[in-house]
């Protein structure tokens, strides 16, 4: 009896560890850092996996040990997913993190969208680009009224030009802000005559960025999840 009151008080003791350190690997729901989980023990890693996986709604009586294998595996950068999960989640690596999301990521087509007017534009894998006229954009991307435009998906060799820094590669650009490379195949650009002005949320062109009372365009991407 009293080791069986040890063992519960050291599980405790070691749960109580796991919960301080997932709280502070915690990026935002479903993403883990890398340089945090990097300072702690295997161990303990693996139990901050089950947790991050209970939190997001993974359903824990079909995780095996194979999955946490997996995403260990992610976190060392031997792997890059997406790992398949129960309940139809998955998990990828980005720069500096582990990210879980909800569905499976399927492979983006190339796509071209003619826009001349303002609207709500269908994208792949269930993302839709609102494009509005307002003098305000609180949640989204002002951008000077270019109609008609092309949005389009990444093509190699895409660049923008960034102010004080010359052309930068797009490809580049979105790794840096940690999306997956199902994410940067998906993201939509705006092009116009033949120039990318606009990435949604990123990025707006040093000749079609609006005066602050200028009544301009509003770009929001509506995604199936936060990135």
């Amino acid at each position: 009896k009293r080791t069986a009151l040890i063992l519960a008080e050291e599980e405790e003791l070691i749960g109580d560890l796991a919960r301080r350190a997932y709280d502070q690997a915690l990026m935002e729901a479903g993403e883990l850092s890398v340089p945090v989980l990097r300072d702690l023990p295997e161990a303990l890693r693996r139990r901050i996996y089950w947790i991050a996986l209970k939190e997001v709604g993974v359903p824990l009586l079909r995780i095996r040990q194979g999955h946490l294998q997996a995403l260990e595996q992610l976190f060392k950068g031997r792997a890059r997913g997406p790992v398949p999960l129960p309940g139809g989640f998955v998990a990828l690596r980005a720069p500096g993190r582990i990210r879980i999301l909800s569905g499976p990521q399927p492979a983006v087509s190339p796509f071209v969208l003619q826009v001349q007017e303002p609207g709500r534009y269908p994208l792949p894998g269930g993302w839709y680009l609102r494009v509005e006229l307002s003098p305000t954009c609180p949640e989204g991307l002002r951008l000077k009224k270019a109609f008609p435009f092309i949005v389009r998906s990444r093509r190699p060799g895409d660049r923008v030009l960034v102010p004080g820094l010359g052309h930068k590669k797009i490809k580049k650009l979105l790794r840096e802000k940690g999306l997956t490379v199902w994410e940067r195949d998906l993201w939509p650009l705006v092009e116009k005559e033949g120039k990318i002005i606009a990435i949604p949320e990123y990025y707006v062109h040093p000749d079609w960025k609006p005066s602050p009372q200028e009544e301009a365009l509003c770009l929001k991407l509506e995604r199936g999840y936060k990135i």
